[in-house]
């Protein structure tokens, strides 16, 4: 009876190779994962820009450049965290794109996210697979 009591469960050798097993799988998948995780950042603000920019648009009959969000109520500086922002307007104000940049992991890469006034989002440099 205690031989067989014995032989149930794991070694502490086991148990020790299956922690330092999953430290590795977890250092190699953590940083993938918090770059995907600051890109939400980007994405969540072009999109209330873009919510600005139609309200804007709706009441004055033009988009707004990036400084006139602070004259307008905005709190448009209070999204400069991680990226950093840019609205670049054309066809006398009748159209624009706003773009979202950030380096993510210290490479000469780029990571750049854009929003135009048809609300298409697209991620133009991806830092992350580079």
């Amino acid at each position: 009876m205690r031989n067989m009591l014995s032989k149930k469960g794991f070694t502490l050798i086991e148990v020790m190779i299956v922690v330092v097993v999953l430290g590795i799988i977890i250092a190699l998948v953590a940083p993938r994962f918090q770059n995907s995780i600051k890109t939400v950042e980007a994405r969540k603000k072009l999109i209330t820009i873009h919510s600005w920019q139609k309200e804007f648009h709706k009441e004055n009959g033009y988009y707004a450049a990036s400084e006139i969000f602070g004259i307008y109520g905005k709190d448009y500086e209070n999204l400069n965290n991680l990226y950093s922002y840019e609205i670049v307007l054309g066809d006398n104000a009748n159209t624009y794109t706003c773009a979202a940049a950030a380096n993510l992991d210290d490479d000469p890469t780029i990571d750049t996210w854009e929003i135009n006034e048809r609300g298409e989002l697209t991620h133009v440099v991806n830092d992350i697979e580079n």
